[in-house]
């Protein structure tokens, strides 16, 4: 039997649809951020805009007292560019959150929690949207838990030989999805939105027969309306990106992806994305120069005088997904002089060179006991603005891993004193909470006894004497612990657990310590947890106890898990994350309740369509027809972008990978360094 192995992102949805994120759902994808939620003294000018809600007051949180988001730009006092966030004290964020430590935060007479104040952009819900792609890839792996119930069937082979097993996802995927996807395709009258997604869709399925028209889209030109704007600008961009999730690697499409990203008279959005397309291309641990016509086009946007700033940094994500170490010299020189020849680069662009020796993850330029790389982004750490030195954190938590004992201990020492020096010496709390879950990655897994010994302090330090550093702290410990045998995850799940509330409380930071503790496999976590999920007041914090237990992966919580799902009144975000949760342990009763989720006339059409992304994801091929008939809308209910999400949650069944190839741009990435094409991107499932 054929697995249909899916990506595992879910979303975080409020119950309106934000208008500012409209142009992300048309090419498929959705704000990863608490929208709505965000206030305007937590942003910087160069932050991410949160999602205009179109004048209308965002529904907030359980609880009420979110802050509605202003229209980006508008309003609020900034937050300082270095040193933002901080307190004398250390524990970052001037404006308060949760007080008395993990034990429980301020009560009212009556016992129930005050109303959640507004989530900042430190928040570590940004963080895991951006990162769960992989993680619970990797954990579905490990426990065999893949998405979905794909039923196999004994079908008469009609050979004379008897039955033979046939997976019915699979033959639903070719007999009513393929042909669906291409039909709006291929009609050049298709809305653009729709048409984007099923290009995107027939992408993630590998559906290699379709080059011809993504080649054709990707040099389309678009049509100009009147009032100047490009009507189907998403479909060319689309296709482009499409060519790098298609995995197609051979030389005829790189050459064309390197074509498209040269070409000046080319929109800058649609070269931005062909820049992506390429380093999507790469290959982990290819030789040196292996893939040279990419190499030379990439680093050549990179050099060139006269290239947009949003086209070099656009370069500077796909080298570092190319992976290839021939980069490295010329990305150190970057960051050594902060040129491009004789132009000058600006913090955002220097923090997408540090971040691209991250991605490229060598330690130096001659192998594991090199340390060329970890002193320029040591030393990058003294030399250059907040976007540089929270890239750099991240890159050396790439870097260790690959390097010697040395090296990592080199790495892992300067994140500890970056830690320690979180919300003071001119080290900001973002960068501080990237440091933390660094310290993670780097002692994780085949580090060193001595060095992981010297991260796991540095962690248990944070998460037990800074309390704003406490959700990266708890995150950090289950990264460094998630590989580890079971006598060595036991004593820092205790930490954790021990500060785990029964049944209510603030999301900031007890669902980050939720989501440690099932990264950690904590069995003894299992009854906390399902009483958060049952019991819980916030719908984030119950959410994330419950992808907790589908981390644990104990089947016995099926049971509180599906009870959320189907609870009376949910909130849309609980749901999601519950059908994810059902997905890690593998609960095929999950599926009914959801696609009749998606045709229920009582819930909004943007609930709708995270349902129906959410159903994708789980991968089962009951969901394909309510899906298909969303995508089709004969009677004309749902609103394009919901039938563009549906399109998207049908390429997600028939995807077969665990983890998204999209989630190589959002995994480690610096998603407080925002320019357009990469916010852009960032959206797309």
């Amino acid at each position: 039997m054929r697995r249909i192995a899916l990506g595992l992102a879910a979303l975080l949805v409020t119950a309106a649809t934000p208008a500012g994120t409209r142009f992300a759902l048309a090419h498929g994808g959705q704000y990863r951020g608490p929208a709505g939620e965000v206030p305007p003294d937590s942003r910087t000018p160069a932050d991410p805009p949160p999602p205009d809600t179109g004048g209308n007051t965002p529904t907030p949180p359980d609880g009420g007292g979110s802050t509605p988001t202003p229209p980006p730009g508008g309003g609020g006092t900034p937050t300082p560019p270095d040193g933002g966030g901080g307190t004398p004290d250390g524990s970052g964020d001037p404006s308060g959150g949760p007080a008395g430590g993990p034990s429980g935060g301020p009560r009212t007479p009556t016992g129930r929690l005050p109303a959640r104040r507004a989530i900042a952009y430190e928040s570590w819900l940004f963080w895991w949207n951006h990162n769960k792609d992989g993680i619970l890839g990797d954990a579905a792996r490990k426990g065999d838990a893949r998405y979905g119930s794909s039923i196999t069937v004994l079908v008469d082979s009609g050979d004379g030989n008897g039955s033979e097993p046939e997976d019915l996802t699979a033959r639903a995927i070719e007999a009513r999805v393929v042909p669906l996807l291409r039909r709006y395709a291929l009609d050049d009258a298709t809305h653009p939105d729709l048409r984007g997604s099923a290009l995107l869709a027939l992408a993630k399925m590998g559906r290699r027969e379709m080059l011809p028209l993504w080649m054709r889209l990707a040099r389309s030109g678009g049509v100009v309306k009147e009032d100047g704007q490009v009507e189907d600008a998403q479909v060319e961009e689309t296709a482009v990106l499409s060519l790098g999730v298609l995995q197609d690697r051979s030389p005829p499409v790189r050459a064309f992806l390197a074509s498209v990203a040269r070409d000046g008279a080319a929109r800058l959005r649609t070269r931005c994305f062909a820049a992506f397309a390429l380093g999507l291309l790469g290959e982990r641990d290819a030789a040196p120069g292996s893939d040279r016509a990419s190499l030379e086009a990439l680093t050549g946007l990179v050099r060139a005088p006269d290239s947009p700033r949003d086209l070099r940094a656009s370069a500077l994500v796909g080298l570092g997904l190319l992976g290839d170490p021939s980069a490295l010299p010329d990305l150190l020189r970057l960051l050594d002089t902060g040129k491009a020849g004789n132009a000058p680069l600006d913090d955002l662009t220097l923090s997408y060179a540090a971040a691209a020796l991250g991605k490229i993850g060598r330690p130096g330029l001659a192998g594991p006991g090199s340390h060329e790389v970890v002193d320029g982004l040591a030393s990058t750490l003294l030399g250059h603005n907040r976007f540089t030195r929270s890239s750099a954190v991240i890159a050396l938590g790439q870097v260790a891993p690959r390097g010697d004992e040395k090296v990592q201990a080199s790495c892992v020492r300067t994140l500890g004193q970056v830690v320690r020096s979180g919300g003071k010496d001119g080290v900001d709390l973002q960068t501080a909470n990237f440091a933390l879950v660094a310290l993670g990655r780097a002692a994780g897994g085949a580090c060193a006894p001595t060095v992981r010994d010297a991260a796991r302090r540095d962690l248990v330090f944070a998460f037990q004497e800074r309390p704003k550093l406490r959700p990266f702290a708890a995150l950090g410990l289950g990264l460094l612990g998630k590989d580890l045998p079971d006598p060595e995850r036991a004593p820092l799940a205790e930490i954790l657990r021990d500060a785990l509330p029964r049944s209510s409380g603030d999301p900031e930071p007890w669902g980050a310590m939720a989501l440690a503790l099932g990264l950690l496999r904590d069995p003894a976590s299992k009854r906390a947890l399902e009483s958060l999920v049952a019991e819980g007041k916030d719908p984030v914090l119950r959410g994330a106890a419950a992808v907790a237990l589908g981390l644990l992966g104990d089947r016995a919580s099926i049971g509180p898990v599906h009870a959320a799902l189907v609870e009376k009144g949910a909130r849309p975000q609980l749901r999601v994350d519950c059908a994810l949760a059902a997905g890690l342990l593998r609960d095929a009763g999950a599926v009914p309740f959801l696609v009749e989720l998606l045709q229920s006339p009582q819930i909004t059409q943007f609930a709708i369509g995270s349902a129906a992304t959410a159903i994708g994801r789980i991968g089962d091929q009951r969901a394909v027809e309510p899906l298909a008939g969303i995508v089709e809308d004969h009677r004309g209910q749902y609103q394009m972008l919901t039938r563009a999400l549906a399109a998207v949650a049908l390429g997600q069944i028939g995807d077969r990978r665990s983890v998204p190839v999209l989630a190589l741009l959002s995994e480690d990435v610096n998603y407080r360094a925002y320019f357009g094409a990469m916010g852009e991107v960032l959206t797309i499932l």
